[in-house]
């Protein structure tokens, strides 16, 4: 009698974003990623866990759980079942590429607080937590009390840098403007997609626009610019 073995094979079951991806937590203990070993065929008898080309651990259960650090990183399973998969021989091994990083983080300020209509204001933006690759920020302008149009506008932060700005001359008060106000509060606001969280990342900053004063001289009195004095405001003179 002769025993005929099926030959491994399988899927890994991982949580990832996008099959490619992992958010990481601020708290360390929560960084763990579980890989199942799942639609087995043949006759596993040994799993041997690796992590970025080194062997973490061998177990008999088709279940493991990293810990995961910041950055671009392999994990691989080999399969024996010491038939027709041998250690030192044709061992069965899968693999999966992914990327881990913290969510994405934006720090925004301008070179100014106030400006007054018809002035520039330049916005800075600074981003942490960055994936590789050139990545798109839309920057949203003037929402507002008056309802003036909302603006849009779009900047790259090029692969390798972390920052971007941009300069904006923002829409003018209507004449129409409340005169008893001097100045409104203006936002903006910047969103950049965070496709390791699957999220959009925010941020926003308030300013202040001032309204430049138009002033008029009424002088009912006056006639092609000579004033005519009236009598009793004259005075003799010996």
């Amino acid at each position: 009698d002769y025993k005929v073995f099926r030959k491994i094979g399988l899927k890994l079951d991982v949580s990832l974003t996008d099959d490619k991806y992992f958010c990481l937590s601020t708290t360390e203990a929560n960084n763990t990623m579980t890989v199942t070993a799942k639609d087995t065929t043949g006759e596993p008898a040994l799993y041997i866990w690796y992590m970025d080309g080194k062997e973490v651990t061998r177990t008999e259960v088709n279940q493991y759980t990293y810990m995961v650090t910041d950055g671009v990183h392999n994990f691989s399973v080999v399969v024996l079942d010491n038939v027709c998969h041998k250690e030192g021989g044709e061992p069965y091994k899968i693999d999966y590429d992914f990327e881990a990083h913290y969510p994405i983080e934006l720090t925004l300020a301008s070179d100014k607080s106030v400006i007054c209509e018809g002035d520039e204001i330049e916005f800075s933006l600074t981003a942490k937590n960055l994936k590789k690759g050139d990545t798109k920020v839309a920057w949203s302008f003037d929402k507002n009390s008056i309802n003036v149009s909302e603006q849009t506008a779009e900047t790259t932060i090029k692969n390798g840098e972390s920052s971007t700005s941009k300069t904006y001359s923002p829409v003018s008060m209507p004449d129409n403007f409340d005169g008893s106000r001097t100045a409104e509060t203006r936002d903006v606001i910047v969103s950049v997609k965070d496709d390791v969280c699957n999220k959009n990342a925010t941020n926003s900053l308030k300013y202040s626009l001032r309204k430049k004063f138009k002033l008029s001289l009424v002088a009912p009195d006056v006639v092609d610019g000579k004033v005519c004095a009236k009598t009793d405001n004259l005075k003799s003179v010996t």
